[in-house]
């Protein structure tokens, strides 16, 4: 996610150890932490937008730009965050299974294994 300079792949080393900040922090400093980061984030993404040049390939910035973006408007407008409900695994990881208003049942998706 690279929030705290973290690399977004969990297997490549982290030298300014933003793993464990997030390890210490709770759930809603995390879900504050995740609400101020990423609409910098997205604003720098997109104010570096430019015409594409002839053979230029931006598949790997367009697309983390576009996926970031979908996300946070997932983590938004969902009841209970981090579990959006009724997204599919391929939208988001975690997604709860049960009505807003009732129950807590939980579903965590790891479709990467």
């Amino acid at each position: 996610m690279e929030l705290f300079d973290t690399p977004s792949i969990g297997i490549l080393p982290d030298p300014k150890e933003g793993r464990k900040k997030m390890e210490q922090m709770s759930f809603d400093e995390l879900l504050t932490a995740v609400r101020d980061w990423v609409p910098k984030t997205l604003s720098r993404a997109y104010s570096e937008i430019k015409p594409r040049k002839k053979g230029e390939d931006t598949f790997l910035t367009d697309y983390t730009r576009q996926r970031r973006s979908a996300v946070f408007e997932i983590l938004n407008e969902c009841p209970k965050p981090p579990f959006a409900w009724p997204r599919s695994p391929y939208d988001y990881r975690a997604f709860a299974l049960c009505d807003a208003e009732k129950g807590n049942a939980v579903m965590l998706v790891d479709i990467h294994t």
